[in-house]
């Protein structure tokens, strides 16, 4: 089984203070955007009992009644404290860390007097430090690492240094500067559930074999393919270089312009060069200029599945990036890799305290991970990919991709 637990300021609540639903939200919902700073909802049954604004707040899942240690996984803690008295363990998952920022008087269940708090995990924090550096030409990753030490915050970096970064004099909350480099370098920041910050360069992603494969019998909705040509880009004007010198650079896929008309993007960024101007632009082609097939949000349900401990420690193991199986057949995907997907984030909730959902947004692991693109793109028929030479984008793409 599988219940949550709150901490407020390190001390585990009264859990009959707490009523359900506890939300949580994680991540992103597709790969057009950055992760958002994850929240936490919970509903406290007086303002006697509630967390006050600055407090911290921790949500756990409690594994309750395992032959421990089932997951070999630094996210799993083992109670050895609180082992049973049949012999079996209580481990925890730590869910969120942040800290209150909101609290409203609400009814619950049509009862006055409950109080209803909002926790922000610190990536918010960053939108509201200020940073003032002054920075040569460097990579992402060097960028990355003086913004966090200027704003205080450590920072884990994940994957291998990305493109250099034009100098630039940086004056502005540290989310927008940190914002400003994953905007030209392809990478991410997020936060996971332990509270702690991370950067993933642009080839963190899928990077490996999926280190998960979430069993049938616990999704109960969200294996759907679906395909639109409402996320086609087909022609790119990048900018590049310092801020007061910048220059443009327009490349496009012919082809598919001529099948579905224009659609444009213009991305501003600090990209020190036009090659890595040209290879990012060529990176958004390879993954838009053409229409994919994608799938809708994957639903897991804990009822549904009696309560299964293994297949819900599974979900909750998994981390923004991870590259993840589903049981689904890959047709009609273009590839037999479309049935890896990379997970983008996730909402949970606990509607009842021994009743777990989990939302995940996913994408196709094959187009949106560097290191899966480039070998789909090598896969394509020549026709198809002699086709694609006169958009003048696959060259770069390719060739950037030997030269890593």
């Amino acid at each position: 089984m599988i219940r949550p637990s709150v901490l407020v300021n390190g001390v585990e609540a009264d859990p009959s203070k707490v009523v359900m639903p506890i939300t949580i939200k994680h991540g992103r919902s597709s790969p057009d955007k950055q992760p958002d700073a994850p929240t936490a909802t919970l509903i406290w049954k007086s303002p006697v009992w509630a967390p006050v604004l600055g407090d911290t707040i921790e949500v756990r899942a409690n594994i309750v009644g395992i032959e421990a240690p089932l997951w070999d996984d630094p996210l799993v803690h083992y109670d050895d404290s609180r082992v049973t008295y049949d012999g079996l363990w209580i481990a925890w998952i730590s869910r969120f860390v942040g800290t209150v920022t909101d609290a409203e008087a609400q009814e619950w269940k049509g009862l006055p007097g409950h109080v209803r708090v909002t926790a922000v995990s610190k990536q918010a924090d960053l939108g509201r430090t200020g940073v003032l550096l002054d920075q040569p030409v460097e990579s992402d990753v060097a960028r990355v690492q003086a913004i966090a030490a200027d704003a205080g915050v450590a920072i884990e970096i994940v994957g291998n240094p990305g493109p250099n970064l034009a100098p630039d004099t940086v004056d502005k909350d540290a989310l927008g500067a940190l914002h400003e480099v994953t905007n030209s370098s392809g990478g991410l920041v997020w936060t996971k559930q332990d509270g702690s910050l991370v950067y993933g360069t642009a080839d963190h992603r899928g990077i490996g074999e999926p280190v998960a494969a979430l069993p049938a019998h616990a999704i109960i909705s969200g294996l759907k393919w679906q395909t639109s040509v409402d996320d086609l880009v087909n022609r790119v004007t990048m900018t590049y270089g310092p801020e007061n010198a910048q220059t443009q650079k327009t490349i496009q896929d012919d082809l598919s312009v001529n099948t579905y008309g224009q659609r444009y993007r213009k991305v501003s960024t600090m990209l020190n060069t036009e090659e890595d101007a040209l290879y990012t632009a060529a990176v958004i082609l390879g993954r838009r200029a053409w229409p994919y097939w994608g799938m809708s949000d994957i639903l897991m349900d804990s009822e549904h599945v009696n309560n299964d401990v293994d297949a819900m420690t599974t979900a909750l193991l998994l981390k923004v990036s991870d590259a993840i199986y589903l049981p689904i057949p890959p047709d009609p995907g273009p590839a037999g890799e479309m049935a890896e997907w990379i997970v983008e984030g996730w909402s949970e909730e606990w509607p009842e305290s021994d009743h777990l959902t989990l939302q995940f947004a996913v994408s196709d692991r094959v187009r949106f991970a560097l290191t899966t693109l480039r070998l789909w793109i090598d896969a394509q028929p020549q026709t198809w990919q002699e086709e694609l030479d006169r958009g003048a984008w696959l060259n770069a793409l390719i060739k950037k991709g030997t030269e890593a």
